[in-house]
């Protein structure tokens, strides 16, 4: 089984995505007065990190509720399904030495697969429903169609 993230993983992450918000490319992006924001779920793996050590303050976190995980439903679907796609493919690969171009390249081939974009997209669509439905949740999960 593939094993998680770790809150310093975490962290240097976060720090990657910081500076690359901060380039001049990604700063024209904004209009006038507007700033990047980042936001994440309150797994522990995220609650454990010291992001300040990479530059990232409670205000530049918008903040969710603490049990709306769900608010990142697509990023946690296609993870989960890309997780359990490539634990497919590396199982079939036994003992065989792993060639890190290409585990990238099956990786990117499952995520760019037509089926699964058409998926992700309506997995997208359905995001209003899900905030809708956790604001009548008082925060809390939404049912289990929402997710």
């Amino acid at each position: 089984m593939a094993r998680g993230l770790t809150s310093m993983e975490f962290t240097e992450i976060m720090g990657k995505l910081k500076a690359a918000s901060e380039t001049p490319e990604h700063q024209a992006k904004l209009k006038r007065g507007e700033r990047w924001l980042f936001s994440w779920d309150n797994d522990r793996v995220h609650t454990g990190a010291d992001l300040e050590q990479v530059g990232i303050t409670a205000e530049d976190r918008f903040p969710l509720p603490a049990l709306s995980s769900d608010m990142h439903k697509v990023v946690e679907n296609v993870h989960g399904w890309l997780a359990q796609q490539m634990q497919k493919w590396l199982e079939g690969k036994e003992d065989e030495k792993l060639d890190v171009e290409e585990c990238k390249k099956v990786l990117e081939g499952l995520f760019y697969d037509q089926y699964k974009r058409e998926w992700i997209q309506k997995n997208v669509s359905s995001l209003k429903e899900t905030y809708e439905a956790i604001v009548l949740a008082d925060g809390g999960y939404p049912t289990a169609k929402h997710r």
